[in-house]
């Protein structure tokens, strides 16, 4: 029987669940993405769950928002590394 995640784990996991869906969304679109795109793909019932979650990763320093602009939830991105021909953004990740 494996021993049940603490609650420090499953936080950690639903915050890089969060910053996932924000990062994947904005490499598909080139725009960053709304509070009720991450309710909405997280399966939260309230948009203040999604916005607990943008609020805790937008502290960490992980995502930044232009609180004048619609769309404006987008990762920081430090650079680009190339891997096997693939491009992929390197963001901050000490903050877990």
């Amino acid at each position: 029987m494996t021993p049940r995640p603490t609650l420090a784990e499953r936080r950690r996991a639903r915050l890089q669940a969060v910053y996932a869906i924000i990062c994947r969304r904005y490499q598909e679109t080139g725009y960053g993405v709304t509070l009720r795109e991450v309710q909405r793909d997280m399966g939260f019932n309230s948009a203040n769950t999604a916005s607990y979650w943008i609020n805790r990763l937008l502290l960490t320093g992980l995502i930044a928002n232009d609180y004048a602009t619609h769309r404006s939830l987008r990762p920081v991105v430090l650079g680009y590394a190339t891997v096997q021909g693939r491009e992929y953004s390197i963001s901050p990740v000490g903050a877990w």
